[in-house]
């Protein structure tokens, strides 16, 4: 931590201009040691291409339930009575539609997975987490939105990064969106670093 500069004077400070010295130094020191939880990046993610499988499969499984919480249980908690759904077909490597000059599994070529939607809303230990088309006692009837996870890709150590696709449900209204999640470690935990947007394809 930067200790304050203080001017060497050999005259004694007025105790007015004393008190306020020290004032602006604990509200500087204050606000510099507040940081946010989250980074959120304005600019736009260029790349159609999400991830790869190598990506996908060096991710352990203990480390995929542990992202998929954090980003249910945090970003995407169900507030003021609303649900959410989790759409058991995943994001594909590449946005979009299947395209010959990028070999990467397009979101058109993947199959529903039940199994797996299962998994993520399990992670979340949340009432209102359902999945799509299954069994939703706790989200029937209720306002909310969908989410369609990719797999969790690592991004280097103690880094990896989830798509998320946003779609209004139950009768909620707004756009549908897309961002990527950056996570990173710690001791015990998962953290939000940033979350970028992402185009529509």
């Amino acid at each position: 931590m930067q200790r304050p500069l203080v001017p060497n004077t050999k005259a004694a400070p007025h105790p007015l201009v004393l008190g306020c010295i020290l004032l602006l130094g604990t509200l500087s020191i204050a606000c510099g040691s507040k940081k946010p939880e989250t980074r959120a990046v304005h600019a736009a993610v260029a790349s159609p291409v999400r991830g790869t499988e190598e990506a996908a499969d060096s991710v352990p499984e203990q480390v995929r339930t542990a992202v998929y919480r954090t980003l249910l249980r945090t970003f995407f908690r169900p507030v003021s009575g609303q649900a959410r759904w989790i759409d058991p077909q995943p994001l594909g490597e590449k946005r979009g539609s299947a395209d010959s000059a990028i070999h990467a599994v397009s979101d058109d070529e993947l199959p529903p997975d039940g199994g797996w939607a299962a998994g993520i809303a399990e992670a979340a230990a949340l009432e209102r987490v359902c999945v799509l088309g299954g069994a939703d006692d706790g989200c029937r009837g209720r306002k909310g939105g969908v989410l369609r996870f990719s797999p969790v890709y690592a991004a280097g150590p103690g880094r990896v990064r989830v798509y998320v696709r946003y779609t209004p449900h139950g009768g909620a209204e707004g756009p549908v969106t897309e961002q990527r999640f950056t996570l990173t470690q710690r001791p015990d935990y998962w953290r939000i670093a940033e979350h970028v947007d992402v185009p529509n394809p």
